[in-house]
């Protein structure tokens, strides 16, 4: 049973929406997050959103048990929460994260970050995406050299991240959002 919040941080609380055993199905889509952080990976949000005020990046860390167990048991379809390697295959390394934001007039959401090192060593935004709304779950995989976004590990819904043109894009998989 997934009590009703489980506290991650003090100053943070992961809230679990509706009845707990609705949650013992797809537990990681009854969570939202709060976004707590001013800096992602060492870099000032500005760099990343100029109008975010605070972030939380997802990890195993910060998952409520039945969500990590769930995750955990996943891991063996390749998902997780960050995925690095060469994504656009330009000799520099690249980050793929999924998170959470809250912008400067509170407006929430998730995100999926690709950030790429820069000739000095320092992480820079490649690309972003964002969707404003509940701030829940994200996690990727890595698959055949591509990373691919999920909101949801079961659901089928997923879009791949490509590199186009000189510039990276989401492509849906049929029946998902954009």
């Amino acid at each position: 049973m997934i009590p009703w919040f489980w506290t991650v941080w003090p100053a943070a609380i992961l809230f679990i929406v509706g009845p707990a055993a609705a949650a013992d199905y797809a537990s990681w889509l009854q969570v939202e997050y709060p976004p707590i952080e001013d800096r992602l990976e060492s870099i000032a949000l500005k760099k990343i959103e100029r109008t975010w005020s605070k972030v939380l990046v997802l990890t195993k860390g910060n998952q409520p048990p039945e969500v990590l167990k769930d995750v955990e048991r996943n891991e063996a379809y390749g998902f997780r929460f960050q995925v690095e390697g060469d994504f656009n295959k330009d000799g520099r390394k690249d980050k793929a994260l999924v998170g959470v934001y809250r912008d400067k007039r509170g407006v929430t959401g998730r995100f999926f970050l690709v950030l790429t090192k820069t000739r000095l060593g320092a992480w820079k935004k490649a690309f972003l995406y964002t969707q404003p709304g509940k701030p829940g779950f994200g996690i990727l995989t890595w698959d055949k050299g591509r990373v691919n976004y999920y909101q949801c590990m079961e659901c089928g819904f997923y879009a791949d991240l490509v590199w186009e043109e000189g510039a990276y894009k989401l492509r849906w998989s049929s029946g998902a959002k954009e």
